[in-house]
């Protein structure tokens, strides 16, 4: 074997009666991330007004006709707008006051045999990937260019998937908050889920579903009206540098409680003298294993569902020499630009806009990004 070269069998020398890829990537065996958004304080609101024709029932009505509005919202983008969705299904169920939006992972991130999170491959899990496609001898060089554009495929459906998420929980947050009710919890989690069909010969999503059975299991022990993501998917996104730059972004909170008045860069539109500080996670026990949960910026995450689109359109309007450089231009392409080796962010400076939550047309947003003007 000639030095820097990865060497593996050719696919005729596995054994069919010993197929691999059926043993690790059964089809009925699917990894999952599953997001709970939950109406918090419902159950109260029940307490006080179970019988749904009254004034407060009316009102627990709407509650969960918000969840409704959010599912419509995503049906109708993701018909209009494809591009800014994940190559893989979307599916979405709504359970009494709880609104569940799950998605199989794609098969180059499955965990290894006894484990809960992607961790690498094996070269015996290459041999799989790879398929035909992987030659005796490649450079290291080629290797690493088709295994991250393997990898970047289920990367950034997993991306635009998150985002969705954030612009769902934005817009349920937005209207609990309008009328007074406590808000909404997302929480995100991992798993693995065993393909059944339900009496009609459909994929019965929810059965045998543990990442749903995660998110719900956390609930208990995650608090307030936030957006908790577990690490294994944190660990994953953070493979892409621009998945990356976001995720450090919404890993940091401004910590304002030395600080009576803050002052203002209008330069930055940033809080001046204020500490920036990384949150914490969370430690929770599911069936005897180990998750970390983190409270991220909704906001920030929002981001992930056009983040690589806009990479790409940048380096076509550069090509063209077409890139404009305005307010609202600058601080994302910045963003882009961030290097993974660079020293972490010290705090949410540049210009980063409130995103548009899911009820709001995200080309507008798009364009003002990628070119510092509104779409017609």
């Amino acid at each position: 074997m000639s030095e820097g070269y990865i060497y593996a069998p050719s696919p005729a020398n596995i054994k069919k009666t010993e197929n691999p890829s059926k043993k690790k990537y059964n089809a009925d065996i699917k990894y999952t991330v599953c997001a709970q958004l939950d109406l918090m304080g419902f159950s109260s609101h029940l307490e006080i007004g179970a019988d749904l024709r009254t004034n407060i029932g009316k009102s627990a009505i709407d509650r969960l006709n918000n969840l409704d509005r959010a599912l419509a919202y995503i049906d109708e983008e993701k018909k209009q707008l494809s591009q800014f969705y994940p190559d893989e299904e979307i599916y979405s169920h709504r359970i009494n006051d709880s609104l569940l939006i799950m998605m199989d992972i794609n098969n180059f991130l499955f965990p290894s045999i006894g484990k809960i999170e992607f961790s690498g491959h094996s070269i015996n899990d290459l041999k799989i990937l790879f398929e035909e496609n992987f030659p005796q001898e490649m450079s290291e060089e080629e290797f690493l260019k088709e295994y991250k554009a393997k990898a970047n495929i289920g990367i950034e459906s997993l991306s635009k998937y998150l985002g969705v998420v954030s612009r769902a929980h934005s817009f349920i947050s937005k209207v609990e908050n309008e009328a007074c009710f406590p808000g909404v919890k997302t929480i995100v989690s991992t798993g693995y889920r065993r393909v059944y069909n339900n009496n009609k010969g459909e994929d019965d999503y929810l059965s045998a579903n543990f990442a749903f059975s995660n998110s719900y299991l956390a609930d208990r022990y995650l608090h307030g009206s936030k957006l908790f993501i577990d690490s294994n998917l944190l660990k994953i996104l953070s493979l892409n540098k621009l998945s990356h730059n976001l995720l450090k972004r919404a890993s940091i909170k401004a910590d304002c409680s030395y600080h009576p008045v803050c002052e203002v860069d209008y330069k930055e539109l940033r809080l001046k003298g204020t500490t920036w500080d990384s949150v914490e996670p969370i430690n929770v026990k599911l069936f005897r294993k180990d998750y970390y949960f983190f409270p991220l910026d909704p906001n920030d995450l929002s981001y992930l569902q056009m983040i690589h689109n806009l990479a790409k359109d940048f380096e076509k309007l550069k090509k063209d020499k077409k890139i404009k450089k305005n307010f609202f231009t600058t601080a994302i392409q910045n963003l882009i630009k961030f290097s993974e080796k660079s020293k972490p962010f010290k705090g949410k400076g540049g210009l980063i806009f409130q995103a548009s939550d899911i009820s709001k047309k995200i080309t507008d947003e798009y364009d003002l990004l990628l070119r510092g003007t509104l779409s017609d």
